[in-house]
């Protein structure tokens, strides 16, 4: 329910509007399909349980802003 609300009343808005498209990339990672393979900033191909392990993002919604260089 609160990622719904998150994508209705946030992120929806910021990627309908295109005023980010040239600047970043948004990407979901879902706690419910673990074992989906993703490039991580090192290229190594990890699941999203790693991704969520390693962020420690416990609950959901999380968002976690990056730099180009994954800091």
């Amino acid at each position: 329910m609160y990622c719904q609300a998150l994508d209705r009343e946030v992120l929806g808005l910021v990627l309908r509007s295109g005023d980010y498209e040239r600047i970043s990339q948004f990407f979901r990672v879902r706690h419910d399909e673990p074992e989906t393979k993703l490039t991580n900033f090192d290229g190594k191909i990890i699941s999203n349980r790693d991704l969520v392990q390693h962020y420690q993002a416990d609950v959901t919604p999380t968002l976690i802003f990056f730099g180009p260089d994954g800091q």
